[in-house]
């Protein structure tokens, strides 16, 4: 009796405790997603620029880097191209997001620009033509840093911005008393907050050769490193960044943190959450403004889910496969991606199963995160198109100097596009011309003054057609008429003047109102209180002197 009473306790502590372990086991996955949703970032590239000269790496950068937060653990919003609507839109929806959040890190890459010490990140819907439209075309950073601080732990911003900026040339200066810096300008964040640049105060940047800028590329390669504590991490990133560009490019972390230690790809604790494709669903769409934006209209996010699933099947042949990601995000950010490869699929390009992807074959893992352009159906014309001007490669092609742009306009002038003065600036007019010729010439039309539009147009006027033009616009001096005199017998001897056979050419360089007005409030460029020593090439660095580079090559 006493041993059956025995087995009947021992029998149920252990259904007790085979109970509590189910238990455990059934709220871990519960637990695991809990703790993701605490750590949440947002990503925006802008690159497609519509009034200057596009970027080739944000999309890259951003979608890059999204994979590499959403492989981590963290809840990732992509944007890319946004316009200063739905900029400002998106950060308000990330700043109620980030609230309570353990951390919040947001990523953008694209255009900034500092003014008065003030720094603006640059939709690609901006124009900027004078220095006050910074104000209403632009997002101070400052926003940016508001609406990723809400999180307990860390807030974090980081800026691949410090690109050299295209509008700083074409910007009208409508209050001589404000200035431009180079870069971006230095921050001074509240506590458990960081901001972390690509290029220290007063530097820019490079875009990069590659998919991905030098900032980017460390910023991908540390993140995959478990365990490496935030602060360590940034330096890291800073030396494989001076490291990769030969020390032109230095990184910079502002603020300070607690003696906690943080980190962005943690192994320790509880195991990565495993995604369950069958109940994903697609993620909602950001709420567009009243005035509508139709890029944030057909620029879909993609969620961390989403971005995971993609990466799963992003090297498949299984047509299953490629179609339970259409029906499970229709609106995804690689639709367009997957029907493209089930329409090879279906004409032969591949099998249905897994025999039809070569597992030999080496492949990118972010390669497929960026939507490729679909060729487009060809059109019968009832007359031939005339042939396309051939262009320099990508590789080859690049934003002009001035002299340069000065060659291009003069050309532009030649086929009748009414320019003016070339002045070497790729303002409004200019651009608009470019746009014109390229439409002319069946080119994608960007309105950007890049080397593959001065080479159609090299192709397009001949050397001899612009020496012609050039001759049509000397100025021509008539002849004086000799001075009537009684006091002398003797005719004086003439000097020869100019005729319309030899005419004389006008070479001194004209000045705008604005680069006249720059000369003149930057004199002191010249004389020992900026100058060093005697080449006239090395100047005091000072606040006084700063534009004196500038000064000697537009003004001397």
């Amino acid at each position: 009796m006493m041993f059956r009473r025995s087995g009947t306790r021992l029998l149920s502590a252990l259904l007790g405790s085979l109970a509590s372990l189910v238990l455990v086991l059934v709220s871990m996955p519960a637990l695991a997603q809990s703790n993701a949703s605490k750590r949440v970032a947002l990503l925006i590239g802008n690159g497609a620029y519509e009034h200057v000269a596009a970027l080739r790496n944000p999309a890259n950068d951003s979608s890059d880097l999204a994979a590499s937060l959403s492989q981590v653990g963290f809840d990732v919003t992509l944007h890319t191209d946004q316009s200063q609507a739905s900029m400002l839109e998106t950060l308000r929806s990330f700043r109620r997001k980030a609230n309570g959040a353990e951390i919040a890190l947001i990523y953008y890459a694209g255009h900034g620009i500092e003014i008065d010490r003030q720094n603006y990140l640059i939709p690609v819907d901006a124009e900027l033509e004078t220095y006050a439209d910074i104000n209403f075309e632009a997002v101070p950073l400052e926003t940016m840093i508001f609406a990723a601080s809400g999180a307990k732990r860390l807030s974090m911003v980081i800026v691949d911005a410090c690109r050299d900026n295209p509008f700083a040339a074409s910007m009208e200066r409508g209050n001589s008393t404000r200035s431009i810096g180079r870069g971006l300008s230095a921050v001074e964040p509240t506590k458990n907050t960081l901001v972390a640049y690509a290029a220290k105060e007063g530097t820019t940047a490079a875009d990069g050769e590659g998919r991905n800028s030098p900032y980017a590329s460390a910023l991908i390669a540390s993140l995959k490193q478990p365990n490496l504590e935030v602060g360590l991490m940034m330096r890291q990133v800073r030396d494989a960044v001076l490291d990769t560009t030969n020390g032109a490019q230095e990184p910079f972390v502002y603020g300070s943190l607690s003696a906690d230690q943080i980190y962005l790809n943690e192994t320790r604790g509880l195991s990565p959450v495993t995604t369950d494709t069958a109940a994903l669903a697609p993620a909602p769409a950001p709420a567009l403004p009243a005035t509508g934006d139709a890029r944030a209209a057909t620029s879909p996010d993609a969620s961390a889910g989403e971005i995971a699933f993609w990466q799963s099947i992003s090297g498949t042949a299984i047509r299953e496969e490629l179609e339970s990601y259409l029906a499970a995000y229709p609106n995804g950010l690689f639709v367009e991606l997957a029907r493209a490869r089930l329409a090879r699929l279906g004409t032969g390009g591949g099998a249905s199963g897994a025999g039809g992807a070569d597992p030999t074959a080496p492949q990118d893992p972010f390669a497929a995160l960026v939507p490729q352009p679909q060729t487009p159906p060809p059109t019968v014309q009832a007359d031939p198109a005339p042939a396309p001007v051939a262009l320099p490669s990508p590789e080859v092609d690049r934003d002009l100097t001035r002299p340069e742009i000065r060659e291009l306009q003069e050309r532009l002038s030649v086929l009748g596009h009414s320019l003016g003065r070339a002045d070497g600036l790729a303002g409004r007019r200019t651009q608009a011309a470019i746009r014109a010729f390229e439409q002319s010439a069946s080119l994608p039309v960007t309105g950007a003054a890049r080397l593959r539009i001065l080479t159609a147009l090299q192709e397009s006027v001949s050397d001899e057609d612009l020496r012609d033009w050039r001759a049509k616009q000397v100025r021509v001096t008539p002849p004086t008429p000799p001075r009537e005199t009684t006091a002398r017998t003797q005719p004086r001897a003439q000097t020869p003047s100019a005729t319309l056979a030899d005419p004389i050419l006008d070479t001194t360089p004209q000045l705008s109102a604005g680069d006249q007005q720059f000369c003149n409030g930057n004199r002191q460029c010249g004389t020992p209180e900026c100058r060093v020593g005697t080449s006239g090439k090395v100047w005091r660095k000072t606040a006084n002197c700063r534009f004196c580079s500038r000064w000697a090559g537009l003004c001397q």
